[in-house]
């Protein structure tokens, strides 16, 4: 279910009871239904419990959770469950502060001599003018050590899961909420090493990996898809029929290899006026992107211009309309969710972990 629809916008807003989770599906079909999340804007206060029979929202460091501890508490939960299980694992790294374990640190250059040995958020996504290029490359160097990490702590659980002579059994789904852009925005916007500000495609394309029960080899899917579409993928591998319509499609069948897909962003946890792009359609090789604020448009030839330097809106008036057009249709069509005040408490996590001002 698209954001837009159950109301769930932002950080920090709540999730209501009416909305029925995965989590919900599986319990009522025998699974064993457990979450292992690490920041504390998923705690189970916030809704994201409903359907999980067993809900671990407990953190080391005040807001955050590091990811061997959330991959330790996973595979203790292995070992003692042998029942069929639904098992969504959160982790927080990679993610600002970049700041990898010694032992994933391994991208930097040797020679670097300068002071950053970690690094969070940049105020409203703005790179400093002091960072010098050096400096930049050891930022994503950090970045790609908290990958690293990431990736060593999914290698322990598919481990587990061998050793226990369940994984083959088993669906395993990695994938992401967003991305983050790197060096690809700096030069033209002095935008980068964040995410959450605006709607290019370093910030909307994520990792999407499906691993089937019983390999017998894989495919690429070349066409664009969406995390709308992890659900329906479940319950069709599963063979559970949806209770009810979702926004999504299964991976399973045959895919529209340009469809049209949709994203909209909301800033107004405190009920300030948007400062950036909120919503965006995705069609072939173009993308449409409209701030409503401002009445102010983007088109991009992703083929031509995949680095979305070149706006082409006044190029391309028809493509930009027809697309404004398909966006407003789509936007009317999904219920327009209520907005939330954030409790003070949360802002206060949000804030420290670079979401707030």
């Amino acid at each position: 279910m698209h954001p837009s629809r159950h109301g769930l916008l932002t950080n920090g807003w709540k999730l209501g009871r009416e909305a029925v989770t995965l989590a919900e599906v599986l319990a009522a079909h025998g699974y064993a239904t457990q979450a292992f999340v690490s920041v504390k804007h998923l705690a189970a206060k916030r809704g994201f419990a409903q359907g999980f029979q067993g809900f671990n929202d407990e953190l080391e460091r005040r807001y955050l959770l590091p990811a061997a501890e959330a991959t330790r508490r996973a595979l203790d939960w292995l070992d003692a469950t042998e029942t069929p299980f639904f098992l969504w694992i959160h982790y927080w790294d990679p993610h600002a502060p970049y700041e990898p374990p010694e032992e994933a640190d391994l991208f930097g250059d040797p020679a670097y001599a300068g002071s950053l040995a970690n690094f969070a958020d940049p105020p409203e996504g703005e790179v400093s003018a002091g960072l010098v290029a050096a400096d930049e490359a050891r930022v994503i160097s950090l970045y790609d050590g908290d990958i690293r990490n990431t990736d060593a702590m999914i290698g322990r659980l598919l481990d587990r899961l061998d050793a226990q002579g369940r994984l083959d059994d088993s669906l395993v789904i990695v994938t992401a909420d967003h991305g983050e852009v790197l060096e690809e925005k700096i030069a033209s916007h002095r935008y980068g090493f964040d995410h959450g500000h605006f709607l290019f495609e370093g910030n909307l394309r994520v990792p999407l990996i499906v691993r089937m029960p019983h390999p017998s080899g894989g495919r690429e899917i070349a066409a664009p898809v969406s995390t709308l579409d992890v659900a329906p993928t479940i319950l069709d591998v599963l063979e559970i029929p949806p209770p009810l319509p979702m926004d999504g499609r299964s991976l399973l069948g045959e895919l529209d290899p340009e469809p049209s897909l949709f994203v909209r962003r909301e800033s107004k946890e405190l009920r300030r006026p948007l400062a950036f792009p909120e919503r965006a359609v995705r069609a072939g090789r173009w993308k449409y992107v409209w701030d409503a604020d401002t009445a102010t448009a983007e088109l991009y030839d992703l083929e031509e211009d995949p680095g979305e330097t070149t706006n082409l809106v006044e190029a391309q008036p028809e493509t930009a309309a027809r697309l404004h057009a398909e966006l407003e249709r789509w936007q009317q069509s999904v219920h327009g969710a209520q907005l939330q005040e954030i409790p003070e408490e949360q802002q206060e996590a949000l804030k420290a972990l670079g979401y707030l001002d």
